[in-house]
Protein backbone atom coordinates (compact mmCIF):
# COMPACT_ATOMS: atom_id res chain seq x y z
CA UNK A 1 0.00 0.00 0.00
CA UNK A 2 1.24 3.69 -1.09
CA UNK A 3 1.53 6.08 1.67
CA UNK A 4 0.94 9.19 0.73
CA UNK A 5 2.39 12.00 2.60
CA UNK A 6 0.45 14.34 4.19
CA UNK A 7 1.15 17.59 5.96
CA UNK A 8 -0.11 18.20 9.25
CA UNK A 9 -2.58 21.37 8.68
CA UNK A 10 -3.51 19.75 5.39
CA UNK A 11 -7.32 19.21 6.56
CA UNK A 12 -9.18 21.57 7.70
CA UNK A 13 -12.03 21.10 9.67
CA UNK A 14 -15.31 21.98 8.14
CA UNK A 15 -17.82 24.08 9.63
CA UNK A 16 -21.44 22.27 10.13
CA UNK A 17 -24.60 24.08 8.53
CA UNK A 18 -27.12 23.92 9.84
CA UNK A 19 -30.79 25.03 8.42
CA UNK A 20 -33.00 27.91 9.84
CA UNK A 21 -36.16 27.35 11.38
CA UNK A 22 -36.89 30.71 10.89
CA UNK A 23 -39.58 31.33 8.50
CA UNK A 24 -39.68 33.32 5.36
CA UNK A 25 -42.62 36.17 6.35
CA UNK A 26 -42.90 37.53 3.25
CA UNK A 27 -44.89 34.45 1.96
CA UNK A 28 -47.69 35.17 4.26
CA UNK A 29 -47.79 38.84 3.18
CA UNK A 30 -48.33 37.33 -0.72
CA UNK A 31 -50.40 35.02 0.20
CA UNK A 32 -52.76 37.61 2.06
CA UNK A 33 -52.75 40.07 -1.03
CA UNK A 34 -54.14 37.55 -3.53
CA UNK A 35 -56.58 36.09 -1.18
CA UNK A 36 -58.06 39.86 0.61
CA UNK A 37 -59.80 41.31 -2.99
CA UNK A 38 -61.60 37.48 -3.40
CA UNK A 39 -62.65 37.63 0.58
CA UNK A 40 -63.90 41.27 -0.16
CA UNK A 41 -65.98 40.40 -3.37
CA UNK A 42 -67.62 37.10 -1.31
CA UNK A 43 -68.24 39.44 1.34
CA UNK A 44 -70.52 42.07 -0.47
CA UNK A 45 -71.41 39.42 -2.69
CA UNK A 46 -73.24 36.96 -0.10
CA UNK A 47 -73.42 39.58 3.45
CA UNK A 48 -74.39 42.62 1.54
CA UNK A 49 -75.96 42.14 -1.23
CA UNK A 50 -77.65 45.19 -3.70
CA UNK A 51 -80.62 44.19 -4.89
CA UNK A 52 -84.13 44.48 -4.81
CA UNK A 53 -84.60 42.04 -1.21
CA UNK A 54 -82.27 43.89 0.29
CA UNK A 55 -83.22 47.05 -0.64
CA UNK A 56 -87.06 46.51 0.53
CA UNK A 57 -86.31 45.20 3.70
CA UNK A 58 -83.05 47.96 4.81
CA UNK A 59 -83.58 50.72 2.43
CA UNK A 60 -85.98 52.72 4.32
CA UNK A 61 -85.87 51.52 8.30
CA UNK A 62 -89.62 53.19 8.56
CA UNK A 63 -92.15 55.67 6.48
CA UNK A 64 -90.70 58.75 5.39
CA UNK A 65 -91.82 61.91 6.96
CA UNK A 66 -91.54 65.78 6.69
CA UNK A 67 -88.62 65.67 9.06
CA UNK A 68 -86.37 63.38 7.10
CA UNK A 69 -83.52 65.70 5.54
CA UNK A 70 -83.61 65.52 1.88
CA UNK A 71 -81.11 66.63 -0.63
CA UNK A 72 -81.33 67.18 -4.30
CA UNK A 73 -78.95 67.16 -6.65
CA UNK A 74 -79.32 68.21 -10.48
CA UNK A 75 -76.72 67.84 -13.90
CA UNK A 76 -79.36 70.90 -15.02
CA UNK A 77 -79.95 74.80 -14.15
CA UNK A 78 -83.39 74.46 -15.15
CA UNK A 79 -84.68 72.86 -11.92
CA UNK A 80 -86.22 74.76 -9.28
CA UNK A 81 -84.85 72.73 -6.69
CA UNK A 82 -86.68 74.55 -3.64
CA UNK A 83 -90.27 74.20 -5.34
CA UNK A 84 -89.26 70.26 -5.92
CA UNK A 85 -88.05 69.86 -2.11
CA UNK A 86 -91.12 71.10 -1.14
CA UNK A 87 -93.43 68.67 -3.02
CA UNK A 88 -91.59 65.59 -2.14
CA UNK A 89 -92.44 64.99 1.16
CA UNK A 90 -96.16 64.69 -0.12
CA UNK A 91 -95.18 62.73 -3.11
CA UNK A 92 -93.19 59.75 -1.43
CA UNK A 93 -94.44 59.77 1.77
CA UNK A 94 -95.86 55.90 0.96
CA UNK A 95 -93.13 54.74 -0.89
CA UNK A 96 -91.59 51.57 1.17
CA UNK A 97 -87.93 51.41 -0.63
CA UNK A 98 -85.82 53.65 -2.16
CA UNK A 99 -86.77 52.11 -5.78
CA UNK A 100 -89.84 53.07 -5.02
CA UNK A 101 -88.79 56.88 -4.20
CA UNK A 102 -87.54 57.09 -7.30
CA UNK A 103 -90.47 55.83 -9.46
CA UNK A 104 -92.88 58.22 -7.31
CA UNK A 105 -90.28 60.95 -8.48
CA UNK A 106 -89.85 59.90 -11.47
CA UNK A 107 -93.61 60.02 -12.96
CA UNK A 108 -94.42 62.97 -11.07
CA UNK A 109 -91.39 65.58 -12.52
CA UNK A 110 -91.02 63.30 -15.51
CA UNK A 111 -87.08 63.75 -14.92
CA UNK A 112 -84.69 61.76 -17.38
CA UNK A 113 -83.34 59.54 -14.35
CA UNK A 114 -83.53 59.65 -10.81
CA UNK A 115 -81.47 57.65 -8.63
CA UNK A 116 -82.07 57.52 -5.08
CA UNK A 117 -79.62 57.37 -1.87
CA UNK A 118 -80.10 57.06 1.63
CA UNK A 119 -76.96 58.04 3.94
CA UNK A 120 -78.60 57.94 7.03
CA UNK A 121 -82.13 56.20 8.33
CA UNK A 122 -83.66 59.78 7.88
CA UNK A 123 -81.34 61.25 5.26
CA UNK A 124 -81.79 60.57 1.49
CA UNK A 125 -80.18 62.04 -1.38
CA UNK A 126 -81.86 62.59 -4.41
CA UNK A 127 -79.49 62.68 -7.83
CA UNK A 128 -81.94 63.32 -10.85
CA UNK A 129 -80.95 64.60 -14.47
CA UNK A 130 -83.22 66.85 -15.74
CA UNK A 131 -84.71 67.19 -19.01
CA UNK A 132 -83.92 70.04 -21.64
CA UNK A 133 -86.85 71.43 -23.21
CA UNK A 134 -86.96 73.02 -26.71
CA UNK A 135 -90.34 73.06 -27.63
CA UNK A 136 -94.23 72.75 -27.11
CA UNK A 137 -96.77 70.40 -28.42
CA UNK A 138 -100.08 68.40 -28.93
CA UNK A 139 -100.34 65.47 -27.39
CA UNK A 140 -102.89 64.40 -24.98
CA UNK A 141 -102.48 67.71 -23.50
CA UNK A 142 -99.95 70.07 -24.28
CA UNK A 143 -96.43 68.67 -23.69
CA UNK A 144 -92.92 69.64 -24.07
CA UNK A 145 -90.29 68.21 -26.52
CA UNK A 146 -87.01 67.60 -25.14
CA UNK A 147 -83.35 68.10 -26.82
CA UNK A 148 -83.40 64.14 -26.65
CA UNK A 149 -86.54 64.40 -28.58
CA UNK A 150 -88.65 62.62 -26.23
CA UNK A 151 -91.87 64.31 -25.25
CA UNK A 152 -92.76 64.76 -21.78
CA UNK A 153 -94.66 66.64 -18.68
CA UNK A 154 -96.95 69.19 -19.53
CA UNK A 155 -96.53 73.18 -20.73
CA UNK A 156 -96.18 75.46 -17.93
CA UNK A 157 -96.76 79.38 -18.00
CA UNK A 158 -91.97 79.43 -17.55
CA UNK A 159 -92.24 77.47 -21.09
CA UNK A 160 -94.91 79.65 -23.08
CA UNK A 161 -92.27 81.38 -24.89
CA UNK A 162 -90.59 77.55 -26.63
CA UNK A 163 -91.22 77.42 -30.11
CA UNK A 164 -94.49 75.31 -31.21
CA UNK A 165 -94.51 72.10 -32.88
CA UNK A 166 -97.60 71.31 -34.98
CA UNK A 167 -98.87 68.21 -36.10
CA UNK A 168 -95.84 66.21 -35.33
CA UNK A 169 -98.01 62.80 -34.15
CA UNK A 170 -99.85 60.67 -36.51
CA UNK A 171 -103.37 62.32 -37.41
CA UNK A 172 -106.22 60.22 -35.52
CA UNK A 173 -103.75 59.10 -32.74
CA UNK A 174 -105.70 57.85 -29.17
CA UNK A 175 -103.67 56.15 -27.65
CA UNK A 176 -100.83 58.10 -25.15
CA UNK A 177 -98.48 55.12 -23.65
CA UNK A 178 -95.63 56.60 -21.15
CA UNK A 179 -92.82 54.56 -20.80
CA UNK A 180 -90.98 54.32 -17.50
CA UNK A 181 -88.84 57.32 -17.81
CA UNK A 182 -92.57 58.90 -18.16
CA UNK A 183 -91.89 60.08 -21.95
CA UNK A 184 -94.65 59.10 -24.42
CA UNK A 185 -93.88 55.93 -26.37
CA UNK A 186 -93.57 56.89 -30.51
CA UNK A 187 -93.67 55.85 -33.62
CA UNK A 188 -90.75 54.80 -35.60
CA UNK A 189 -92.58 57.81 -38.09
CA UNK A 190 -93.28 59.81 -35.67
CA UNK A 191 -89.38 60.13 -34.14
CA UNK A 192 -88.35 60.38 -37.53
CA UNK A 193 -90.30 63.51 -37.58
CA UNK A 194 -89.67 65.29 -34.32
CA UNK A 195 -85.75 64.65 -35.47
CA UNK A 196 -86.10 66.60 -38.59
CA UNK A 197 -88.15 69.35 -36.66
CA UNK A 198 -84.92 69.40 -34.65
CA UNK A 199 -82.66 69.87 -37.61
CA UNK A 200 -84.72 73.06 -38.90
CA UNK A 201 -84.52 74.74 -35.65
CA UNK A 202 -80.97 73.89 -35.45
CA UNK A 203 -80.05 75.20 -38.86
CA UNK A 204 -82.86 78.44 -38.26
CA UNK A 205 -80.91 79.26 -34.94
CA UNK A 206 -77.20 79.06 -36.88
CA UNK A 207 -79.18 81.58 -39.59
CA UNK A 208 -80.13 83.94 -36.43
CA UNK A 209 -83.80 83.26 -37.80
CA UNK A 210 -86.57 83.07 -34.79
CA UNK A 211 -88.39 80.36 -34.87
CA UNK A 212 -92.59 80.76 -33.95
CA UNK A 213 -93.89 77.56 -34.89
CA UNK A 214 -93.19 74.51 -36.70
CA UNK A 215 -95.32 72.62 -38.49
CA UNK A 216 -95.90 69.18 -40.23
CA UNK A 217 -98.18 69.10 -43.49
CA UNK A 218 -99.29 65.81 -44.88
CA UNK A 219 -97.63 65.07 -48.43
CA UNK A 220 -96.09 68.23 -48.34
CA UNK A 221 -93.15 68.01 -45.22
CA UNK A 222 -92.55 70.88 -42.88
CA UNK A 223 -93.85 74.51 -42.88
CA UNK A 224 -92.18 77.75 -40.79
CA UNK A 225 -93.20 80.62 -39.32
CA UNK A 226 -90.91 83.19 -37.79
CA UNK A 227 -91.35 85.73 -35.22
CA UNK A 228 -89.50 88.62 -37.66
CA UNK A 229 -92.14 88.49 -40.16
CA UNK A 230 -95.27 86.72 -41.67
CA UNK A 231 -93.79 84.62 -43.96
CA UNK A 232 -94.51 80.92 -44.22
CA UNK A 233 -91.58 79.08 -45.82
CA UNK A 234 -92.32 75.30 -46.98
CA UNK A 235 -89.63 73.22 -46.83
CA UNK A 236 -90.30 69.93 -47.54
CA UNK A 237 -88.53 66.95 -46.04
CA UNK A 238 -84.70 66.50 -45.53
CA UNK A 239 -82.23 67.33 -46.54
CA UNK A 240 -82.85 71.12 -45.34
CA UNK A 241 -79.40 72.60 -45.50
CA UNK A 242 -79.32 73.67 -49.21
CA UNK A 243 -82.91 74.96 -48.78
CA UNK A 244 -82.09 77.68 -46.08
CA UNK A 245 -78.84 78.77 -48.36
CA UNK A 246 -81.61 79.52 -50.97
CA UNK A 247 -84.53 80.66 -48.31
CA UNK A 248 -81.46 83.45 -47.09
CA UNK A 249 -80.93 84.26 -50.63
CA UNK A 250 -84.42 84.89 -50.95
CA UNK A 251 -84.89 87.07 -48.05
CA UNK A 252 -81.61 89.06 -48.98
CA UNK A 253 -82.78 89.74 -52.45
CA UNK A 254 -86.60 91.37 -51.16
CA UNK A 255 -84.98 92.64 -48.29
CA UNK A 256 -85.17 96.28 -49.41
CA UNK A 257 -87.39 96.05 -52.10
CA UNK A 258 -91.67 97.03 -51.48
CA UNK A 259 -93.07 93.72 -51.36
CA UNK A 260 -92.54 92.02 -48.22
CA UNK A 261 -92.54 88.25 -48.78
CA UNK A 262 -95.56 86.49 -47.84
CA UNK A 263 -95.25 83.00 -48.77
CA UNK A 264 -91.55 81.09 -49.99
CA UNK A 265 -91.92 77.56 -51.51
CA UNK A 266 -88.64 75.74 -51.20
CA UNK A 267 -90.24 72.19 -51.10
CA UNK A 268 -89.77 71.61 -55.27
CA UNK A 269 -86.46 70.36 -56.54
CA UNK A 270 -84.38 73.15 -58.07
CA UNK A 271 -86.88 75.88 -57.50
CA UNK A 272 -88.44 78.81 -55.72
CA UNK A 273 -91.53 80.00 -55.78
CA UNK A 274 -92.26 83.07 -53.83
CA UNK A 275 -95.96 84.92 -53.59
CA UNK A 276 -95.08 88.95 -51.77
CA UNK A 277 -97.67 91.49 -50.87
CA UNK A 278 -96.85 93.51 -54.27
CA UNK A 279 -96.68 90.91 -57.38
CA UNK A 280 -98.54 88.16 -56.42
CA UNK A 281 -96.60 84.87 -57.04
CA UNK A 282 -93.09 85.09 -58.47
CA UNK A 283 -91.13 81.97 -59.80
CA UNK A 284 -87.27 81.78 -58.95
CA UNK A 285 -85.91 78.89 -61.07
Amino acid sequence: MRNFPFSKDSLIKQKIKRRSNKKNPWKKILFFFILSPLFVVLYFYFITPVNKKFEQKTGLSHPIKPSWELTLKSNSLVTDKEKIIRTLPKIIQDAKTTQEVAQKIQKYFSFAKTTILQTAPEKLIIYIEDRVPEFSTLADKQRLVSIDHEIYGELSSAYKNLPRLQNILKKGRKNYTFSENASLVLEEEEKERLLEAQMILRLAEQNTLNVKEITFVEYRGFKLNFRQDKTEVFLGRKPFEKKFLKLLQIKKQFKNEDGATRRIELDYDGKAFIKTLKTGDDVDS
